[in-house]
C-alpha cells in the first residue's frame, strides 16, 4: 500500500521517496520501455501536473503532493491499467 505524500516529502533526504515509487509503478503498469515512461507522464499530466516547462516537483511541492495523492488513492484501489484510468477519469 502506498502512503499519502506531504509537501515536505519532495525535499527529504534518505530512503526512496513515495513519489518515486508511484512513478515506477505507473511505468510498470504502462508497459515496457518508452511506452511505460509515456504512460507515467500522461497520467501525471492528466491528474493536473502541467508546468509550462520541465519543473521539479519540489518547486511546487503542495500542488505536486495533491497530484500524487490523487494517483496514490487510485493505485491503492487497483494496479490494472484500464481500471486505474477509469478511477482517475482519464482517457489516453
Amino acid at each position: 500500500m502506498l502512503h499519502n505524500i506531504d509537501k515536505d516529502d519532495f525535499i527529504k533526504v534518505g530512503g526512496k521517496p513515495e513519489h518515486e515509487k508511484v512513478e515506477e509503478l505507473l511505468e510498470a503498469i504502462g508497459g515496457d520501455g518508452f511506452i511505460g515512461l509515456q504512460f507515467k507522464n500522461d497520467v501525471i499530466k492528466a491528474c493536473g501536473w502541467k508546468p509550462p516547462k520541465p519543473t521539479p516537483y519540489a518547486k511546487h511541492p503542495k500542488f505536486a503532493a495533491q497530484v500524487f495523492n490523487k494517483i496514490i488513492e487510485a493505485l491503492n484501489q487497483t494496479k490494472e491499467k484500464e481500471k486505474l484510468l477509469k478511477i482517475l477519469k482519464i482517457s489516453l
